[in-house]
């Protein structure tokens, strides 16, 4: 009866997306319905580097958030309707608070979290998704870094490589600031500290580092003060790449007092995509060839229909080439998205509909979105309410069809092209090829 229900359930979303579709193809905005996740907590869905919604076997989707309306905690929803704007809460996690933040990796039906504590501890949970009565079952739990003389660890980043070994990365918050990696090859029971060739502590909090696989490789993407590095493991050797990209002095509202201002996702072919800004409210976008170990220039993103401020970004890929990019941006006086797809794995990008929360406030336009580009993609926005609460609106963007590119120039239907064309930023280095 559940499969039946999930199928009417894709039948009744495709009838509805059918008529979106019309509105995308356009280029006119598309507007955000309210849901009913509430928060008092201002990033409710950060941090923007790490994942927080998932699709899973059934077609349903779920969202991990901050929430501080009744007991703090990160708490898991579930969407209840085609529009995804009805949740019904699934579970919290143990120790979580209003303050934690999360990352998770979704592998058949398994969720796999890690998040800090109010204690400054690193916890680590599997849970088992069941189709049939829509719950999560608690598999196993273990305590990934305990906290040591006051040491906290912050911003836990988790990712599961194709032998099935589990890999934490965290930083280390005391006088000296560190990045921290451990590894467990018994499904989370143990932990041992991995030396990934990463930068020596310094005093400064404006450091994150983000865990991403593919086949056959493990990429440590770290940030360090408006600088971003990469090291790679593959064939069992850790390889660090060193500085890749450098923002040019944040402008005011561009400032980002944690490095967590960044978004990645990684292709079938193991390359590795990033999203971050110019520190001068512009998006960029570069790509690392696994191939060839090195990266793209960094490309310029910048809106035809909002200005642009991009300080959260998010990105998703089908893993055939189709890539979408979501980055805050402003809108007469309120905040909104807006939206980029590339059909040839980022070479080049068209723009798409911006993303508008109607009269809802928006504070900082929080994005939140599923690493799996599907037909019909979901994005959540955070809005603020009244009386200092939090909720996210919800959006449903369609795919179009795959653009032609023919001498440079891209044909399709979602609008025009980005206005600024791939070239290199001042005062960005690019290691040579």
């Amino acid at each position: 009866m559940g499969l039946f229900l999930s199928k009417l359930w894709l039948i009744a979303l495709t009838s509805v997306l059918a008529a979106l579709s019309i509105v995308s193809a356009m280029g006119q905005n598309l507007f955000g319905n309210p849901t009913n996740l509430l928060s008092s907590k201002h990033g409710m869905i950060s941090d923007r580097f790490q994942k927080h919604s998932w699709f899973t076997s059934d077609g349903n989707l779920h969202i991990l958030i901050r929430e501080q309306q009744t007991e703090p905690a990160l708490k898991l929803y579930r969407a209840q309707d085609s529009n995804f704007t009805s949740f019904g809460l699934e579970r919290d996690f143990k120790g979580s608070g209003s303050q934690s933040t999360s990352d998770g990796v979704l592998i058949n039906d398994h969720l796999y979290v890690v998040y800090d504590t109010a204690a400054g501890k690193i916890v680590f949970a599997e849970l088992e998704y069941s189709p049939a009565s829509f719950t999560w079952a608690l598999q196993s739990s273990s305590t990934v870094y305990q906290n040591v003389n006051g040491v906290t660890a912050v911003r836990p980043t988790l990712a599961i490589d194709s032998s099935g070994k589990i890999w934490v990365g965290y930083v280390l918050e005391g006088y000296l600031d560190a990045f921290k990696i451990q590894a467990s090859e018994d499904g989370g029971q143990s932990w041992a500290l991995v030396d990934a060739c990463l930068p020596s502590p310094k005093p400064t909090q404006e450091r994150s580092v983000r865990l991403v696989t593919g086949q056959g490789v493990v990429y440590a993407l770290y940030s360090d003060h408006r600088s971003f590095g990469l090291s790679v493991l593959q064939n069992s050797l850790w390889n660090n790449f060193g500085i890749f990209f450098t923002q040019d002095p944040a402008n005011q509202g561009m400032t980002d007092p944690h490095g967590t201002h960044f978004n990645t996702a990684v292709d079938a072919s193991g390359n590795l995509h990033f999203l971050s800004n110019d520190g001068d409210f512009r998006g960029v976008y570069m790509r690392f060839s696994l191939q060839s170990g090195s990266w793209t220039s960094p490309t310029l993103i910048d809106s035809t229909y909002a200005a642009m401020k991009a300080v959260y970004m998010e990105i998703a890929t089908d893993q055939k080439g189709q890539l979408l990019a979501v980055f805050s941006a402003t809108n007469g006086p309120r905040n909104c998205l807006v939206t980029f797809r590339s059909s040839d794995n980022g070479d080049t990008w068209v723009e798409g509909a911006a993303l508008l929360p109607l009269n809802l406030d928006t504070e900082n336009a929080r994005p939140e979105m599923p690493e799996s580009l599907i037909a019909s993609q979901p994005i959540f926005q955070q809005v603020a309410l009244s009386g200092g609460n939090q909720s996210v609106v919800s959006y449903i963007v369609p795919q179009p069809p795959v653009w032609r590119v023919n001498g440079g120039t891209v044909s399709g239907h979602l609008g025009e092209r980005i206005k600024a064309r791939p070239q290199k930023i001042p005062n960005i280095s690019v290691p040579p090829a």
